[in-house]
């Protein structure tokens, strides 16, 4: 089951409450070059400057339009299963609605960073320019771009932020795999606290501290993957999360094939894991973990459409 990127602490409701006083119907208002071409479904994704990046945060933010954007109806990602994932939606709950970034990751990537330069109300800005490092990582809606992505992760785990303990959480779950040391920095700032720490802190914490389950595995079959083959190497990390769930993330290289928008599935003590669905019942991937052998299946529906896979994990 894959996770939405709603805040871990139960805040899409303060998200929702505060973006509702943004209209999409706004009259359209003029885009800057880049963005123009941003707000076209057949063109490649991008945020304003998003090929031309600033040398700075500061200038990056500032060379976001001042005007909303207005956002094309059109699919730009990969059709969901909820009729009312629409445009209005993912507006009011800030891209958080179940699929919005599937669905509309290019508007969405706009719609985020004009929250973050422009937005006037301080939750819902600080919530999404956390939500804009994590599509800039991920490369939701344009180009992947980790050095901005960092400076606004740092910039929103700070005390003076009115979200810091969130966004430090989002910060370190983010980074977890790519940079464990700084992800476990940017944790015990999010988990300081008894009461208002979010409640991921009971097993992200520890699981940095004690160093995430990380195992590799070698690809044995694989069909519907272009540019992977028996034989590749691949790896597997696994982490608790609560009684009889835990999440995962597969990546075959720099390619992550499953958890990269957050994962949850059944798992047992003896780390034995896995669900059946595949995205058009769940969003996701099936994945099914045995204690030597990893099994990966998707439909045509998903992200990288039908495919399937198997390793022999180490």
């Amino acid at each position: 089951m894959r996770r939405s990127l709603a805040p871990l602490a139960g805040l899409p409701l303060v998200l929702a409450l505060a973006c509702q006083k943004r209209q999409v119907d706004t009259p359209p208002q003029p885009l800057g070059p880049a963005e123009t071409a941003t707000a076209k479904a057949s063109s490649p994704p991008s945020s304003p400057a998003a090929d031309e990046t600033p040398q700075t945060l500061e200038a990056y933010l500032a060379a976001t339009p001042a005007a909303p954007p207005v956002l094309p109806p059109e699919l730009t990602g990969i059709r969901g299963d909820d009729p009312a994932t629409k445009i209005p939606r993912c507006v009011k709950t800030g891209w958080s609605y179940y699929q919005c970034d599937r669905v509309y990751p290019k508007q969405g990537r706009v719609w985020v960073r004009w929250e973050c330069a422009h937005g006037d109300d301080p939750t819902t800005r600080s919530i999404l320019c956390t939500r804009l490092a994590e599509y800039l990582l991920r490369g939701v809606g344009g180009p992947t771009d980790p050095v901005m992505a960092r400076a606004l992760l740092d910039r929103q785990c700070q005390p003076d932020d009115p979200q810091f303990r969130h966004n430090c959480h989002v910060a370190a779950r983010s980074l977890m795999f790519e940079d464990p040391a700084l992800a476990l920095t940017y944790a015990r700032k999010s988990c300081d606290s008894h009461d208002d720490s979010p409640i991921g802190c009971r097993t992200l914490l520890p699981t940095l501290e004690g160093g995430l389950s990380r195992r590799p595995f070698t690809l044995e079959t694989v069909e519907g993957l272009e540019g992977l083959a028996k034989g590749d190497a691949c790896t597997l990390w696994t982490w608790p999360e609560s009684d009889g769930r835990c999440s995962a993330r597969l990546a075959c290289g720099e390619r992550v094939l499953y958890g990269e928008g957050g994962s949850s599935l059944p798992c047992s003590p003896d780390g034995t894991a896995g669900e059946d669905m595949t995205t058009a019942k769940d969003g996701d991937p099936a994945i099914r973990i045995e204690t030597d052998a990893v099994q990966l299946d998707d439909d045509a529906t998903g992200r990288l459409g039908a495919f399937t896979l198997r390793g022999r994990l180490e």
